[in-house]
């Protein structure tokens, strides 16, 4: 899901506030920082998780 999350952003790397689920069309305003910090801290996680479980 995260992968599909970081594909979805905008050539700039941006993503907006909400994607629609079923088309992938952004919705909301863009950039929004929440996004970005959300997504960020999920990736930070996730590398933890991975390397504890190594």
């Amino acid at each position: 899901m995260y992968d599909s999350l970081c594909s979805r952003a905008s050539p700039l790397g941006l993503l907006s506030e909400q994607i629609d689920p079923t088309t992938g069309v952004f919705m909301g305003n863009a950039p929004q920082a929440f996004s970005h910090i959300g997504t960020i801290a999920s990736g930070v996680n996730l590398e933890r998780a991975r390397s504890a479980a190594r």
